[in-house]
């Protein structure tokens, strides 16, 4: 599956449906190919690609899902925000992200962590 990502014959829904199997997988040896696709010129890549490293690494890819955050797309910030609100070092995340001076990236995040918090006093 790896090895047909890189071919440029695949289509895009051929890419997506990859990397998201990768991911669902957790198919390791396919980490720097996702990592790789994190910075990927469709959106809908990139977004795929962010949710597939936080099913492979969790919490050590923090700083590759701080870039997904900030990233041109809505979507990919929203969705990265999503994953970003589960970490267990969340005041952490929310420093760093008051220190990158992208208020876009911290209404999302701050908007997850309050939307996680409901669901969580819900259960």
């Amino acid at each position: 599956l790896s090895n047909m990502m890189r071919e440029e014959t695949a289509t895009l829904d051929e890419r997506i449906d990859i990397i998201r199997a990768l991911g669902q997988i957790r198919y390791y040896d396919a980490l720097p190919e996702i990592k790789s696709a994190t910075s990927d010129e469709d959106w809908r890549v990139r977004n795929v690609a962010f949710v597939a490293l936080w099913r492979l690494e969790g919490e050590d890819c923090t700083e590759t899902l701080l870039k997904g955050i900030t990233d041109e797309n809505w979507w990919v910030r929203t969705n990265t925000a999503k994953l970003l609100a589960q970490h267990t070092q969340s005041s952490q995340i929310a420093d760093r992200l008051v220190e990158m001076q992208d208020s876009y990236a911290y209404q999302a995040f701050v908007y997850a962590m309050r939307k996680r918090e409901l669901e969580l006093n819900r259960r």
